[in-house]
């Protein structure tokens, strides 16, 4: 309630405490230039990602995260990877984006795949000026190294598919975003008949269901529901012709 004020009404609506936080958490990394002498800058999707992620697992977003796929660049070859994200944060982006409080850029890779970036506009900026410092200095830990490195800003670095969170004097974490556990199922594989060269049937694991109670969750879940399915059959498909208008 202490960080609550006039500072979060703009354009008739109030936005939560969250929404300002993420605001400044892209601020740090990406405004809109003042004018023509001065640079943009801009932080890409898959960095954002990963401090969001921090800010959760920091208690600075009062959100939950559940797996997703996230697309990665490395050495011009897009690849994805599975991820801790929070679609609550990513709406929260969203609504800031379609008033304009945030810009997003799409830049394609050498692979044709799609890159957002994003970085605060001069109307978000606005509101960032007027964030009370408690608000900031709340935020600050996920942004600057600890102890011995506070004076520093993390940067986030890709190597080998994990996340690596580094500041210029050498202060190196790997990230947890990419520790989303494993759940135990059991799949048998399909494939409709008119895509078969011949009539011969596939395996069928249905036998081997009661091992999944043999093996132990490591995904935290404090919720109670159970969803009991029958005769399910998914099928995974990919559009083989990759470019930025698929």
């Amino acid at each position: 309630e202490l960080l609550r004020g006039d500072w979060q009404n703009l354009d008739g609506r109030e936005w939560s405490i969250a929404h300002a936080k993420i605001l400044f958490i892209i601020s740090f990394f990406g405004r809109q230039s003042e004018g023509m002498e001065d640079h943009d800058s801009w932080i890409r999707h898959a960095h954002l990602i990963v401090f969001l992620h921090e800010a959760v697992t920091g208690g600075v977003l009062a959100y939950s995260t559940v797996p997703a796929s996230l697309p990665i660049t490395q050495g011009g070859i897009t690849s994805r990877v599975w991820v801790q994200t929070s679609h609550a944060a990513l709406a929260a982006i969203h609504e800031m984006c379609a008033v304009g409080l945030i810009n997003c850029i799409r830049m394609v890779t050498e692979d044709f795949a799609q890159a957002p970036a994003y970085q605060v506009s001069k109307k978000g900026m606005d509101m960032v000026s007027k964030m009370p410092d408690e608000l900031k200095m709340q935020v600050s830990p996920v942004l600057h190294g600890p102890f011995g490195f506070e004076d520093e800003a993390l940067e986030v670095v890709i190597d080998n598919r994990e996340f690596v969170l580094t500041t210029p004097s050498g202060y190196v974490r790997r990230s947890t975003i990419g520790e989303v556990g494993h759940v135990p199922f059991i799949t048998s594989p399909y494939i409709p008949f008119c895509l078969r060269h011949s009539q011969k049937f596939l395996a069928d694991h249905s036998g081997r269901l009661y091992e999944t109670s043999m093996w132990e969750s490591e995904v935290e879940d404090v919720r109670g529901e159970a969803i009991a399915l029958g005769n399910v059959t998914v099928l995974l498909c990919e559009w083989v012709p990759l470019g930025a208008n698929t």
